[in-house]
């Protein structure tokens, strides 16, 4: 195989295992994450390409996207939050930060990403 593949989440343990796993498979990696680090050390054992960003900042996928490069073979989206708080203790704000990062942020970002891409088509 061969190819760029992009993974938000690269330092986690999701993300990581993925990054291993393709770098085993021939293909090329970035990874982003928000720990520099523990991304860099990660990074450096897979000779990845790697950025550093806050995935609730909207600017930062632009950026991301212009360090990974414009082609790329795949996406991983290993970003996860859950909020620990109690039941009693939780607000309707920690529920829709959890859900802003777990599943609109990479709908939206996924959808942008591969409307632009030539190798992937997406329905109207």
């Amino acid at each position: 195989m061969s190819g760029k593949v992009l993974i938000y989440g690269g330092s986690g343990a999701v993300g990581s295992a993925s990054a291993r796993l393709l770098k085993k498979m021939g293909y090329d990696l970035h990874l982003v994450g928000s720990g520099e680090d523990k991304l860099r050390k990660i990074a450096e054992e897979l000779g990845a390409g790697m950025s550093v960003a806050d995935l609730r900042d909207p600017a930062s996928f632009k950026r991301v996207s212009e360090e990974a490069g414009k082609e790329l073979a795949g996406l991983v989206y290993a970003v996860g939050t859950i909020n620990l708080k109690s039941l009693r203790r939780l607000e309707e704000a920690d529920f829709m930060d959890d859900f802003r990062l777990n599943a609109l942020v990479p709908s939206w970002r996924f959808r942008r990403r591969h409307q632009r891409s030539k190798n992937i088509r997406t329905r109207q």
